[in-house]
Formats: C-alpha cells, sequence, structure tokens
C-alpha cells in the first residue's frame, strides 16, 4: 500500500472536518424548523406585529424588528425586507400578520408562510447539508484512493536491462 502524505491527512482531516459540520449544523436548523412550524400549525394564534425599527445594512437589505403582543407579554422577532408581503415599505409603525404557536408564543412566522426562517431558507439549509455530506465522502474518497495508489518506483528500482 502506499503511503499517504502528511499534507494529504491534514487537508482532507480539515476539509472533512469542514464539511462535516456544515452538514450537521444545517441538518439541525432545518430539522428545528420542521418542528417550530408543526408546533405553530398544531395551535396557531394569529396576532398583529408592529415595525418597531428598520435598520439598512451594508448589502442593500433591510434588517426589521417586529414587536407583537400575547396576553400580557411583549415579544420581538427580527425579519429581513424580502420575508414581508409584497410592497410593503420597511419603516417604523407598519403592521404586520404574525402566526404565533399557542404553547411557545416566542415561535413566530409571518402569515402564508410554512417555516419560521421563511419557506426559502429550509431548501437552502437541505442543500447546504446535502453539500456537506458529499465534501465528507470526496474527502473520504480523496484519502482511500490515496492510499490504494501504487507507489512510483524508487530510483535504483527499475528492470535491468542486457547493455
Amino acid at each position: 500500500m502506499a503511503r499517504v502524505g502528511k499534507r494529504t491527512w491534514i487537508a482532507c482531516g480539515v476539509i472533512g472536518a469542514v464539511c462535516c459540520a456544515l452538514a450537521v449544523s444545517t441538518a439541525l436548523a432545518v430539522a428545528r424548523q420542521r418542528q417550530d412550524a408543526r408546533r405553530i400549525d398544531a395551535a396557531p394564534r394569529r396576532v398583529t406585529g408592529v415595525v418597531e425599527h428598520a435598520v439598512p445594512e451594508p448589502k442593500g437589505g433591510v434588517r426589521m424588528e417586529i414587536a407583537y403582543t400575547v396576553g400580557v407579554r411583549r415579544y420581538a422577532t427580527h425579519r429581513e425586507l424580502f420575508d414581508l408581503p409584497y410592497g410593503t415599505k420597511p419603516r417604523a409603525g407598519v403592521r404586520v400578520c404574525l402566526e404565533v404557536a399557542a404553547s411557545r408564543p416566542a415561535t413566530n412566522r409571518l402569515c402564508g408562510q410554512r417555516y419560521p426562517a421563511g419557506d426559502d431558507w429550509v431548501p437552502a439549509y437541505g442543500l447546504m447539508a446535502v453539500a456537506g455530506t458529499i465534501g465528507v465522502l470526496a474527502c473520504a474518497g480523496t484519502v482511500l484512493a490515496a492510499r490504494r495508489a501504487r507507489p512510483a518506483p524508487a530510483a535504483g528500482d527499475g528492470v535491468l536491462t542486457d547493455p
């Protein structure tokens, strides 16, 4: 068997660890989003939230803090402009419809969406988990292929020929 170089082991180990962390963390994020969505679907309550702050971000987005009240407690959530319904202006005082879980009012989503983080994020998390898994498998395949490769003949190991 060929000897795998130290650099190959280190590079594949680091890349594999990063890909594994990516796959595990995004898979956990998907699981949490699905759990929160089920929690809201089990007993949804509609509340009206009010945009308190709209802060422009460096790359052109707008991050908003939306406050809402359930019972006597006050909650707040952060959303991006693209999460809101089309045509909503991002300024203080704008009212927004939210659905919250009756068992845990801090778990919320905008009305009309299926997941708390937004309907576009869950497929993106799924794709990142798949990409991380592919990265781990590619690193494992690289190490296995390097171990199975035949070593190049060393100097002096050539076939003797007649002069």
